[in-house]
């Protein structure tokens, strides 16, 4: 028994940390203009048309109000994410054993689903009125202290899309220098001019 926790928990280790460098780098990718169709949906999709530095955090994830409108199927995000996933596992079933098979499964289902209902959240204000996955959850992490910290870290990753790739765990960002928890001026001023509108329309 003690063998067999010993081996779930050291697999586990290793997937998690495999699975966060394999994302940092494909995140990476998105960035790069050369990957073409992935580069249109990602980057000029989600950063510049859906949350442009004036407007990163809305009321909705989407311009409706419908939660089956919201999330990113709209922009086809879940599909240049899921995708690579797919094949990912569908290698792993077929060249190791079922063990380890379950074991990334499950060490993956937390790294997406943790990191896709935070990355909806890092969009959102805190009185949000829809959210793509938990409502409920959404207003959970902004009571929590530590998660403004986390928001501000991705709020920098659209002002300097080469820093800041991970969304929870900045490990990979850290390993490879793409780290940054200092914003911009300019994005100081633009979040300012935000607060001052806000601040005229009451």
């Amino acid at each position: 028994m003690y063998l067999l926790l010993s081996k779930i928990i050291l697999y586990g280790i290793i997937n998690y940390y495999g699975l966060l460098l394999l994302y940092y780098w494909y995140h990476r990718l998105l960035h790069c203009k050369y990957s073409g169709i992935l580069y249109k949906i990602h980057y000029i999709g989600h950063h510049k048309t859906d949350f442009p530095l004036n407007n990163l955090h809305k009321i909705c994830y989407s311009d409706s109000d419908n939660d089956s409108d919201n999330g990113w199927f709209k922009t086809g995000g879940e599909l240049i994410f899921a995708t690579p996933i797919i094949l990912l596992l569908g290698c792993v079933y077929y060249l190791t054993s079922l063990f380890y098979f379950v074991n990334v499964v499950v060490v993956l289902l937390w790294i997406v689903i943790s990191g896709e209902i935070c990355h909806s959240s890092f969009h959102l204000v805190k009185n949000a009125r829809s959210h793509p996955e938990s409502l409920y959850i959404h207003k959970w992490l902004f009571n929590r202290k530590f998660f403004g910290g986390y928001v501000e870290l991705h709020d920098i990753h659209h002002c300097k899309p080469n820093t800041n790739y991970g969304f929870l765990d900045m490990t990979m960002d850290k390993i490879f220098k793409t780290y940054c928890d200092t914003k911009p001026k300019y994005m100081i001023t633009i979040e300012n001019k935000i607060q001052k509108d806000k601040n005229i329309k009451r």
